[in-house]
């Protein structure tokens, strides 16, 4: 994977690593080798990004160089759920930061969206920075739009960057309490 991140001048990247892989040693590929800062430091060359992986952490949307430089990159999409739309499948997780534990889904997404925002203010004209998550117990698939601050619901064939229908933010004290380290172990161990 480093590899392939390694071309220059690199316009568009769409990754997604929801399965994961094995490198030669068995290791899964993403806990062995950490690409997020690797694909923080394409962001200068880029114009889109749409990003997927099982383990990730906020260096992913992190650029590299001056800050004061004006990046070129207007659409950028993270999608942290590891939902397959698949018959018969009732059980959905999410991405995990890279080498911690503590806080769960909740922490994670606060991160990434914190991060979402500054480079927000780093792009020359932002037109998409969201997150991607899904909601439990119904697993429907969300949108949280950076740039506005709305939450969207995506039907299963609308693509990542895709206008959903405007949800109403509700206590999300309730699906926080189920999206611990626990539950998301459980989920793992059902893949």
């Amino acid at each position: 994977m480093r590899a392939l991140l390694s071309v220059e001048n690199l316009s568009v990247l769409v990754l997604d690593l929801s399965a994961g892989f094995l490198d030669s040693s068995g290791e899964q590929e993403e806990e062995s080798h950490h690409i997020c800062p690797v694909i923080g430091a394409l962001l200068r060359t880029l114009r889109a990004l749409h990003l997927r992986l099982r383990t990730i952490c906020p260096d992913v949307l992190k650029p590299r160089g001056d800050p004061g430089d004006k990046l070129h990159l207007s659409v950028a999409v993270v999608n942290l759920s590891l939902m397959v739309n698949l018959p018969g499948v009732t059980a959905a997780t999410h991405s995990t930061r890279r080498g911690s534990r503590t806080g769960g889904l909740p922490r994670l997404k606060a991160d990434i969206q914190e991060q979402a925002e500054a480079l927000a203010t780093r792009m020359a004209c932002p037109k998409t920075v969201r997150i991607l998550t899904h909601s439990l117990p119904q697993f429907e698939a969300q949108s949280f739009d950076v740039l506005t601050g709305k939450t969207m619901a995506l039907d299963e064939d609308m693509a990542w960057d895709d206008d959903g229908r405007t949800v109403e933010e509700e206590d999300s004290g309730s699906e926080s309490d189920l999206l611990d380290d626990d539950f998301n172990g459980f989920l793992d161990d059902d893949d």
